[in-house]
């Protein structure tokens, strides 16, 4: 079963804004305990810990495929491919490449292995076009599809590792984030009597489909599929960037991210990822 407390009441006329908070303090509020799956049953782990907020939430990531079943694992596994890629991304003007013979060599070999093991360790997906990398790479840095780029579970990934120190940093759109994100958006829509069309910024917000733990949960509303799209990824990702803000904005007293091994720092776009990773799950 999906989470049982109930959504956030909305102002009287709410706009998207309204609707983005209410989604940031549902999550901030309501009870949380890691679980997993064993034998098709939804348990909590051993020693499991109830509580709420975003700055709890975070520090009880842990998705076993990757291995990372702490919060310090997460940062000392992807840290340094993050910050590898940015060296990378930030040598070119993405918007005037037009094929990979642009790119230096080592540089292409590097984005195409770090691409690998993103793909293969954190989306669970034995992906082979990895050639196609510099595409994902162009798409993901200017906003928009390059070509045929491809677009799945693990290319979401790295989408996001490249774009992670950018403006225009971008979410792990896959079916994780997407059910928590949608399921509690559908939620507060239905529980204050309203429909998506109301809202432009959930004009292009589309659900990727999955199964696993709570997953595929129940909509009152019929959400397009995006799975395996940019549309789906990049509209996911404005939605995220919106909750970083408000995150962010003092006026609404969140606490900050914690961090494994240092001063709490400003939320972002990973940092919240990580958060409704594993709210969808």
């Amino acid at each position: 079963m999906p989470p049982t407390s109930r959504p956030q009441a909305l102002p009287e006329h709410p706009n998207c804004d309204d609707l983005i908070k209410a989604l940031v303090e549902w999550i901030h509020i309501s009870p949380f305990v890691r679980q997993f799956q064993y034998g098709g049953v939804i348990q909590n782990r051993p020693g499991a810990v109830h509580g709420r907020g975003w700055d709890f939430r975070i520090q009880e990531y842990a998705y076993a495929r990757s291995r990372a079943v702490s919060f310090p694992c997460v940062y000392a596994q992807t840290g340094p491919v993050i910050a590898r890629l940015a060296t990378i991304v930030t040598h070119y003007n993405w918007p005037t490449v037009l094929n990979a013979d642009v790119i230096a060599p080592a540089d292409l070999r590097q984005l195409e292995q770090d691409a690998e093991w993103i793909c293969n360790t954190w989306g669970g997906v034995r992906n082979r076009d990895f050639p196609s990398t510099w595409e994902v790479v162009k798409s993901a840095v200017t906003g928009a599809q390059h070509d045929g780029a491809p677009m799945n579970s693990g290319w979401t990934k790295v989408a996001s590792f490249v774009t992670d120190r950018l403006p225009n940093s971008q979410t792990i759109w896959d079916s994780r984030v997407s059910t928590s994100v949608i399921w509690r958006i559908d939620e507060l829509l239905h529980g204050n009597h309203l429909l998506p069309t109301a809202f432009p910024c959930l004009a292009n917000l589309r659900v990727v489909l999955g199964r696993g733990g709570t997953r595929p949960r129940p909509l009152h509303n019929d959400w397009p599929d995006g799975s395996c799209t940019w549309p789906a990824h990049f509209a996911g990702s404005e939605i995220v960037r919106k909750i970083v803000k408000i995150l962010n904005n003092p006026a609404h007293g969140y606490p900050r991210i914690p961090q494994p091994n240092g001063d709490a720092k400003k939320w972002d776009v990973f940092g919240v990822g990580l958060v409704l990773f594993m709210d969808g799950y």
